[in-house]
C-alpha cells in the first residue's frame, strides 16, 4: 500500500496516483456501508481518514520539494472537505440544468421546462470524512507537521506561500500561535520578501 511506502521511495510516486488510491478507498468504504445514514458516512470517513494521515505525513516527511509541496495539497485538500462536511453535514444540493446551452442566454422553451422542473438536475454532494475541524487541527499540531516545512532547514517560499488555507484553518480554530506566526514573519524579514500583498498572515490569517 502506499501509505506504507519509504519516504525515499515515494520520489517515483505522483501526488496523482496517491489522489486515486485515497479515491479508491473511499469508493470501496462507500460500497460497502453506503452513504444515506450519518452512522454509514462516518464509517466511510473513519475507513479513509487514517490512510489520508499516513499520506500526509510521510509527503511532508519527505526530503523531495515536489512531494512536500504533494503532501500540503493532501491536506489543504482534507482541511477543505473536513469544513464542508462540519459546515453542511447532511451534504451540498447542486442544481444544474441537463439541457444544451443555447449561448449566452436561455431560450423561451429552455426557461419553460424548468419551470415545470424538466430539464433540470439535482443532486446532493456528500464530503465524507469521520474529522472534525479540531480534531484535525490538533492533529496537525500534535504531530508539528508546519514547523519543520516552514521554519526548518527545507522551508521552501513555495511552501510558504501554499500554506495559506491550512494557516486560515489553524487560527480560525485557535490552534495558531502567535509565536508561530512571528516566527514565520521574520523568517522572511516581513511582508515584503514572504508575504504577497494579498496575503500577509499578520493582517488576514488571524481574521
Amino acid at each position: 500500500m502506499v501509505g506504507e511506502l519509504q519516504r525515499e521511495a515515494l520520489r517515483e510516486v505522483s501526488i496523482d496516483l496517491v489522489d486515486e488510491v485515497i479515491s479508491g478507498v473511499e469508493s470501496m468504504a462507500l460500497m460497502l456501508y453506503g452513504h444515506q445514514e450519518e452512522s454509514s458516512r462516518r464509517q466511510v470517513g473513519s475507513s479513509v481518514d487514517p490512510l489520508r494521515m499516513v499520506l500526509v505525513v510521510n509527503c511532508l516527511g519527505c526530503k523531495y520539494l515536489n512531494k512536500r509541496l504533494g503532501g500540503l495539497k493532501l491536506l489543504t485538500d482534507w482541511v477543505a472537505r473536513v469544513e464542508k462536511y462540519h459546515a453542511h453535514p447532511s451534504g451540498l444540493q447542486i442544481n444544474r440544468s441537463s439541457l444544451p446551452s443555447s449561448g449566452t442566454g436561455k431560450s423561451s422553451e429552455e426557461l419553460a421546462l424548468e419551470a415545470r422542473g424538466m430539464g433540470a438536475v439535482s443532486y446532493t454532494v456528500v464530503p465524507l470524512t469521520a474529522t472534525t475541524p479540531l480534531l484535525l487541527g490538533s492533529w496537525v499540531q500534535t504531530c508539528d507537521l508546519l514547523t519543520p516545512l516552514l521554519l526548518g532547514e527545507e522551508a521552501h517560499l513555495s511552501l510558504i506561500q501554499r500554506s495559506k488555507e491550512v494557516l486560515k484553518f489553524l487560527s480560525r480554530h485557535g490552534l495558531l500561535t502567535d509565536s508561530f506566526i512571528q516566527s514565520l514573519f521574520q523568517m522572511g524579514g516581513g511582508r515584503t520578501r514572504l508575504c504577497r500583498p494579498s496575503w500577509c498572515l499578520r493582517c488576514q490569517a488571524v481574521v
